[in-house]
């Protein structure tokens, strides 16, 4: 699991470096062009940045929403690598193509990890303080046996 959570914030402040120094650069064209949407996409980016940093984190530290918040950042991360080549396919980048369809394919190995019952940090999938034998929680109740007053 240590491995998912170092992928997620890798990839986290990639992609928040990257839209910075595009920023700063002066090489994003629809910033220039005045256009509304792009910023609409980079905060969406930036977003998903957030979440893939605070995701690889709470695995990190083994917290009890940490798989939940990365699966979240994984789906994120993995629809935004399906999305965005088709901005550099219809330049010819085909480079940059190539570079997505690795990262949507470690994003989805990522998940499929982080999915497996046993893959938690340290090997349980129990969150810390809770047993699996505790009642109602993650095992089902004994029923209580029969007493003094209970109906046959």
């Amino acid at each position: 699991m240590k491995l998912v959570a170092w992928f997620q914030i890798t990839m986290g402040v990639a992609i928040a470096a990257l839209w910075t120094v595009l920023l700063l650069t002066g090489q994003v064209p629809e910033v220039q062009q005045g256009r509304l949407d792009i910023w609409f996409h980079i905060g969406a980016e930036l977003v998903m940045a957030v979440l893939l940093l605070a995701g690889g984190i709470a695995l990190l530290r083994q917290a009890v929403r940490g798989r939940m918040l990365s699966a979240l950042a994984l789906g994120w991360l993995g629809y935004s690598a399906l999305n965005s080549p088709g901005y550099y396919a219809q330049s010819g980048d085909w480079v940059i193509v190539g570079m997505f369809v690795l990262v949507v394919g470690a994003a989805a190995a990522a998940f499929v990890a982080l999915c497996k019952r046993d893959a938690g940090v340290g090997g349980s999938s129990v969150p810390e303080g809770l047993s699996p034998a505790q009642p109602g929680v993650l095992s089902p109740e004994k029923p209580a046996a029969a007493g003094a007053g209970d109906r046959p």
